[in-house]
Parts: C-alpha cells; structure tokens; sequence
C-alpha cells in the first residue's frame, strides 16, 4: 500500500496489472484487523477487447457487481457510486480479458481503513 494520503486511514492501493484473463490480482492489502472501505476506483483498459471487472476477496469471493470497461476506455467511480460494502479482507481483482503490457488492464483503488470494526 502508498502511504502518505490526507490522513492515517485514507490510502491508495498500488495499480495493478491485470494481464492474465481470470486471475486474482491484490489491489490492496489491509492492515491488521482494519474494515476497508473503497472510496474510488480507477481503471484503465488498454486492451483490444471489452473487459469485465470484478472486485472482491481473497482468492477470489466476488464483493461487487462486475462492471464493463470498452476497449481503450477508462473508468473512474467515486464513493457515491460504488456499492457500499465494508471489506474484511485483502481487496481483490480480476478481469475477463488480459494482455502484458503495454495491453493490460490497469486497476487503481484509493480506499479508507476504519480501525477497530
């Protein structure tokens, strides 16, 4: 994780690389027994082909709804459009289509860790 947002709690994940088609990527790894929440998701699909994203837990326990990402499109969502879900786990990724890069599907989430929930 980045540290150095506004606060304590508030963080970014690093920006992962999705380049293999249904594999779990971590997006974010939480400190201790902390509930995270995601604040705002940002990705980037450099592939050819539309990309479906799922975000959830783990190996993989899907958390959120997929979404779709057009080929060459971006997508940003904040608090306020992201489903409310409090994670208790590391946040996962993955997607339905994967390239190396300069062809992959980059996923960024800035999140805040609430202690003691």
């Amino acid at each position: 994780a980045v540290r150095g947002c506004e606060t304590d709690e508030e963080q970014a994940g690093f920006l992962a690389s999705l380049t293999i088609a249904a594999t779990t990527v971590t997006l974010f790894q939480r400190t201790g027994a902390r509930t995270v929440i995601i604040k705002k998701l940002m990705v980037a699909n450099r592939n050819a082909a539309a990309a479906q994203i799922s975000i959830g837990v783990g190996d993989f326990t899907q958390r959120l709804p997929d979404f779709q990402v057009v080929s060459g499109g971006d997508v940003q969502l904040t608090e306020d459009e992201i489903p409310a879900f409090e994670f208790t786990a590391d946040i996962t990724a993955r997607s339905s289509v994967g390239a190396v890069s300069p062809n992959d599907v980059q996923v960024l989430i800035e999140v805040e860790e609430i202690p003691g929930r």
